[in-house]
This record gives C-alpha cells, structure tokens and sequence, in this order.
C-alpha cells in the first residue's frame, strides 16, 4: 500500500536516515577554504530533525562520535523528509557537501531539548469535523504542516450508514465518534475580514489534498525528489509518475491554483507566522506543491518527461 501523506512526515527513523544517503555526489559551493574545522563552528541543529526524519543514535554513536545535518536554516521547522539530510561522522560530516537547497550545515548534537514545536499545530479531538473521524495513530502526523492541522492531515471520512443509538453514534463495526453522525456543512462563511489564521488554514487545506493525492494516487514518495536541485524538484521518474493516467484523473489535482507557492508567499508578507515563514522556503510544504502542481499541469497539456535512462535526476534551472 502506497503510504498516506501524513505518513510521509512520520516514517521509521531508519527509512528517514537511509533516504539522506542516497545522494552523495552533489555539486555544492562549498571548499576546502570554508568547511569548517570543527562542530564548534556550526549552528546548532533545528530540533525537529529528531521528529521522525533524523535518528539520533546514527547521528550521534551513541554519544560516541557526534555528526551533523543540512538543512534550509537553523531555526527550520522540518516536517518533511527531504527538508533535511543526515549527516554521520563516518561520511565525513565537516567536508560533506550540502546540496544547494539545504545549505545550511549544523552540529546534530546541539539541539533544542525538549524540542519546541508549539508553532505547529497537533491533530486534537476536535481537529474533525462533521462526516469525519480521526485517522488511526499510524496514519496520524507527529505534527502538522502549519499551526492549524487540516482535515486530510488528521481525518478521514466516516464509514456510510452510522446513525445514532441513543446518545451513541454506532456503525457496522461499533461505536464510531459524533462528528460521524452529523451532517457535514454545506460550506462555512468567511468573514469580511478573516483572520490571518483563517487565510492560511483556507490555502493550506486544499493544498494537504492535493498532496495527500500526489502520494496515494500517483504514488509519490521522498525516492522522487531530486536531491541535486536547487530548491525542490521532481527526478525524472517522479514527473512521469505525475503523467500517468490515475494521476492525471484525480479530480483534488484539477483545480489547483496556477502558483500556491507565490500565494503563500504573499500571505506570509501580510500574516507574520512562523510555521508559515518556514512553509514558504525553497523546500518548504507549498514550494513542494507548487512544484508537483506544476508538473502535472504540464503532463495535462501533453509534455510528458523522457525516459532518458539515467539515474533519474534531472538539471533544474530557474523557471
């Protein structure tokens, strides 16, 4: 089974550090004049490297010989597997090229403890709405994309048929949560003025869709991010994954907006967020997003990428 995109953000540590050591000759700025001599000299690592993408065993020796990560800056809030790569002493962590997107090397040592991630929002009994449950514990995030959890992050539609028992919601297979035995609201009504969190939480919903879509439904997964880009990017067979035919007819991808990335941009001009700030870096939720929107419209228009044989990296310019 293809996973889920809340699975995506909280699979095993080993899978996590295993997908960082793909990549290991990258093309970086970096030389002999600039690494650094030692850890001392590095900023110290977003704690949330720790929440199911880095293993701080591997990292770390058991406290024996302590190594490092990439990340997009130091004070990231990483949430996705290929916002960050794991570094271990053994693959010379002091030389190791950083990739572009993820220039900012850091000492995996020193980090936050205990990790604050309060800017992120955590899947709540109430986070479900009418006609929705709660995912089971293992489709459920760590944490959410944003400060606000979306319903595709956290919910998922209630079996057909429940019905209320007395003060009970019941299904075929037993007691179900309330939320199953009401009716779904034909639409909420904003406000003239709504919040900033109300405009981010409306733009983020749609886009956890559209990217829990992109991973169940065209099966992408953390092997089809091309690492050796300057900001997030697909490998070639991640693009043609975009233009088969049960991607392609997925209606949560036929109506994405034209640049989701320069929306949330905007709106992170005018909505001072953290969790937002962090969303809209060069690999961030909405930069990953905007990407794949892009791809599968050009797939849509018929510009289906070759199988040109290769290892599956492609060479990407600024558009």
């Amino acid at each position: 089974m293809v996973p889920s995109f809340a699975v995506l953000a909280a699979l095993p540590l080993a899978a996590g550090f295993r997908s960082q050591l793909q990549h290991t000759n990258i093309e970086s700025s970096e030389n002999n004049s600039t690494w650094p001599s030692s850890r001392a000299e590095l900023p110290a690592c977003p704690c949330t490297i720790y929440s199911g993408f880095c293993s701080r065993w591997d990292l770390g020796r058991g406290g024996s010989a302590w190594g490092a990560a990439c990340v997009a800056s130091a004070d990231a809030l990483v949430t996705m597997h290929w916002m960050v790569q794991c570094v271990p002493a053994w693959k010379q962590h002091l030389t190791y090229p950083c990739p572009d997107h993820l220039s900012v090397k850091c000492d995996a040592e020193r980090t936050q403890d205990p990790c604050d991630t309060s800017a992120l929002g955590k899947c709540e009994a109430d986070t479900c709405h009418a006609g929705s449950k709660p995912k089971s514990a293992h489709f459920t995030p760590v944490f959410c994309q944003l400060g606000a959890c979306t319903q595709t992050e956290c919910c998922e539609a209630c079996p057909v048929g429940a019905s209320l028992s007395g003060d009970q919601c019941m299904g075929a297979d037993g007691a179900l949560p309330h939320t199953c035995c009401e009716e779904p609201h034909p639409g909420s009504e904003w406000d003239n003025q709504p919040t900033c969190d109300d405009q981010i939480l409306s733009l983020s919903e749609p886009t956890a869709m559209r990217m829990q879509a992109y991973s169940q439904t065209c099966r992408f997964d953390t092997s089809d991010v091309d690492m050796s880009a300057s900001k997030f990017a697909l490998t070639t067979a991640g693009q043609r994954k975009l233009c088969e035919a049960p991607c392609q007819s997925s209606p949560d991808l036929m109506a994405a907006p034209m640049d989701i990335w320069g929306d949330a941009q905007s709106l992170a001009g005018r909505c001072e967020n953290q969790a937002l700030t962090s969303q809209i870096s060069a690999v961030g939720f909405f930069a990953a997003a905007g990407e794949m929107d892009s791809v599968w419209r050009r797939c849509a228009s018929g510009v289906v990428p070759a199988d040109d044989g290769d290892d599956g990296f492609i060479s990407k310019g600024p558009e």
